[in-house]
């Protein structure tokens, strides 16, 4: 069994658009994922200080949003055609 490249996952199953499920990040899902990692740092949680930063508002943690390109990428593979 072979893995594909990037490239050829890009264009595989007739180079057809991927997409998938639209999923919400809110600050709610923000505050509940600080809390249970304790990563608390205020880039995350507090809007009224993220407000002054390059950002101009809170950001989501990095792992969540990985973990959701993965589930996107695990969607769009076992996709019927």
């Amino acid at each position: 069994m072979s893995t594909p490249n990037s490239t050829k996952l890009l264009t595989w199953k007739n180079n057809k658009e991927w997409t998938s499920k639209w999923f919400q990040v809110d600050q709610e899902l923000i505050n509940s994922f600080a809390e249970v990692t304790h990563d608390n740092q205020f880039i995350h949680v507090d809007p009224n200080k993220a407000k002054d930063t390059e950002y101009g508002t809170t950001i989501a943690h990095g792992f969540p949003q990985h973990l959701r390109a993965f589930l996107f990428a695990d969607e769009r593979l076992h996709q019927k055609w």
